[in-house]
């Protein structure tokens, strides 16, 4: 599954991607915080809130700032109206490997 990256931005810690808004995000964004290590209780607090339902269209959700913390990342999420932007902190070490795993879930049109 991929998605439309919009824009990219990288600093010597810092990562920074604008994607398309659209519903694949979840399911993407799901998958790339396990992969770097989040645990599962992190990864679904955000989409799961308060032990609701899953959220299933992300389309409703505007003007939303998340963040998500681990021993070796740091992770703003921000929801706009047509946009989503993923910022992620790490040691300059680890960011060959955020690239890699972005690349697998999303396309760099």
């Amino acid at each position: 599954m991929k998605m439309k990256l919009l824009g990219i931005s990288k600093s010597k810690t810092r990562n920074y991607y604008v994607f398309e808004k659209c519903d694949k995000f979840i399911e993407c964004f799901d998958k790339l915080l396990s992969n770097i290590g989040f645990s599962e209780l992190q990864v679904h607090g955000f989409f799961r809130p308060d032990g609701k339902p899953p959220l299933n269209s992300i389309k409703d959700v505007v003007d939303k700032h998340h963040f998500f913390v681990s021993d070796m990342h740091h992770i703003d999420l921000i929801i706009g109206v047509k946009k989503i932007f993923v910022i992620i902190y790490s040691a300059a070490d680890l960011q060959t490997e955020i690239f890699e795993e972005v690349s697998k879930f999303w396309a760099f049109e």
